[in-house]
């Protein structure tokens, strides 16, 4: 189980899933699954979250808030948005390494 809340964009809230339950919410964005998850830290620390936006046909945009740092990439393959939020949900040092970001505003 992972440390982690994940809610969808359609009221549904998952408390420390598996990594299986996380990869099964990923690849059902985009359609009827909804188009997108934020995963939480648990317990929730504020401003640190990552998450991730897809339309069926169309790029995967994955972002991340730590603290004042807000920035956001874009993955053409769902593997890649898995990998990278499995990942960041075990918090592996370097999670986010070889994406490239570009900042956002906070």
């Amino acid at each position: 189980m992972l440390n982690i809340t994940v809610r969808t964009d359609g009221g549904e809230q998952h408390a420390q899933p598996s990594a299986e339950e996380l990869t099964d919410l990923i690849r059902r964005i985009g359609g009827r699954g909804g188009h997108f998850l934020v995963v939480l830290r648990a317990p929730e620390l504020p401003h640190i979250f990552v998450q991730v936006w897809h339309e069926d046909g169309g790029a995967y945009t994955l972002e991340h808030r730590d603290g004042d740092t807000y920035a956001t990439t874009e993955l053409g393959d769902v593997s890649a948005v898995i990998d990278a939020m499995t990942r960041w949900a075990r918090q592996e040092t370097d999670w986010d390494a070889g994406l490239l970001w570009t900042p956002l505003e906070v």
